[in-house]
Order: C-alpha cells, then sequence, then structure tokens
C-alpha cells in the first residue's frame, strides 16, 4: 500500500469515526474464520457497518480528529 492509498484510508476512517456517536475498534486475530464469519454475519443483520483496518492507520485518524480524547486508544499498542 503506498502512501496516497494509507491516506485514503485514514481519510475514509474519518469520516466513518465522524458520522457515528458510537464505534468499537477490536481486534478479531484471536478469533478462528468461522467465528470472523458468524460476526460479520450477525453485524449485517443488525445493520452494524464492520470495518478492517491496520492499526497505525486507526490511530492516525483517531489522532487527526482529536487527539486528547481519543488518547488511550492512540497510546495503546
Amino acid at each position: 500500500m503506498n502512501k496516497d492509498q494509507k491516506n485514503e484510508v485514514i481519510e475514509l476512517l474519518k469520516d466513518k469515526f465522524n458520522q457515528y456517536n458510537n464505534f468499537y475498534v477490536t481486534n478479531t486475530e484471536s478469533l478462528t474464520v468461522e467465528q470472523v464469519g458468524k460476526l460479520r454475519r450477525i453485524c449485517f443483520d443488525k445493520n452494524v457497518e464492520m470495518k478492517v483496518a491496520k492499526n497505525t492507520l486507526i490511530k492516525k485518524a483517531l489522532e487527526s480528529i482529536d487527539s486528547t480524547r481519543f488518547s488511550a486508544v492512540c497510546s495503546s499498542r
């Protein structure tokens, strides 16, 4: 992924984070493929939008929105 593509993803994430009052950032790496598929189906059935993005891009998007408000997320591993 080149720098322009990363910046596009950051802008998309910023738009999504600003669009909603509530959102979850979670790590699904310990889930099996079957569990992730089930989670995606549940989200779809409940009209919940699920996006997958690199941690660094999520952190950069949140920092550019409000680094103080999201400092706990941005400073975590």
